[in-house]
């Protein structure tokens, strides 16, 4: 709360830290810049540090965003053989392989290498340009 001279202050001396820090959070521009600004680089330390924080964002950000998990993903690769689903290249590293999915859905459809992601990006834009992905075309709507 604020006090009449404009410094910040808790009146209640029974209020926990955590509760302290929320306030001054919600209250002082300076510390909230400050706050996350360190919260940041702690979360960009830990990423690159820690395999199993990675995973566990990964984890977070692929449900958040298409309603399931890393694991379904790592299932799909193995079941492809660590190729392509279009091309048939087998994938350099995890950040190769992307999720085709029913933007509807969110249903999964299958791993996709990132040459062949983009490629069906420009096509579901652009009906004339179909390059060598009619089949995989055939194969969406067959089963959406």
């Amino acid at each position: 709360m604020k006090t009449f001279d404009g410094v910040y202050k808790l009146l209640n001396p029974n209020i926990k830290v955590g509760e302290k820090i929320k306030a001054r959070y919600r209250t002082d521009k300076k510390f909230r810049r400050k706050y996350i600004k360190r919260a940041k680089a702690r979360h960009a330390r830990l990423y690159f540090s820690n395999a199993e924080y990675k995973r566990k964002m990964l984890n977070y950000c692929s449900w958040s965003l298409y309603g399931h998990g890393i694991e379904v993903k790592e299932k799909m690769v193995e079941e492809q053989k660590g190729k392509c689903f279009i091309c048939n290249k087998f994938f350099l590293n995890s950040k190769d392989t992307h999720m085709d999915h029913n933007h509807q859905t969110n249903k999964p459809r299958k791993v996709l290498c990132t040459s062949c992601n983009l490629r069906l990006d420009r096509v579901e834009e652009n009906k004339k340009c179909k390059f060598d992905i009619a089949p995989y075309l055939k194969y969406i709507e067959l089963f959406n």
